[in-house]
């Protein structure tokens, strides 16, 4: 696409006559493409991280509108996720933890057990 781009640029420049409006189309076109760019791949990032797609954007654009807000809400919900998925591993971990001191005191138990008998 880039490519075809280009070579539409470069034809209008050729017609243009004096080239200033052509140089100007060609401009246009590769900062067209370098948005493109940019934005798809803010959008690859995005599915996999949010935070991604907000580093990615411009600096205006990240504050205001309803792009922003979105984003903003988007945000907040990755990271009640991402805090929701945390405090399940230190949960799990906490019983995986008694569950072991359970064991042991209970073995503990039973060797003194055995050895008063």
């Amino acid at each position: 696409e880039k490519e075809v781009a280009l070579e539409a640029a470069r034809r209008v420049s050729l017609v243009g006559g004096e080239g200033e409006g052509g140089e100007e189309a060609e401009e246009k076109n590769q900062k067209n493409q370098k948005d493109q760019n940019q934005n798809a791949a803010a959008g690859a990032a995005a599915a996999v991280d949010p935070m991604a797609l907000l580093e990615a954007m411009p600096k205006k654009q990240r504050l205001g509108g309803s792009r922003g807000k979105a984003l903003r809400e988007e945000l907040r919900q990755f990271g009640k996720s991402e805090r929701s998925k945390n405090e399940g591993v230190d949960e799990r971990a906490r019983r995986d933890q008694a569950a072991r001191l359970d064991t042991s005191r209970r073995a503990v138990t039973a060797a003194l057990e055995r050895k008063a008998k």
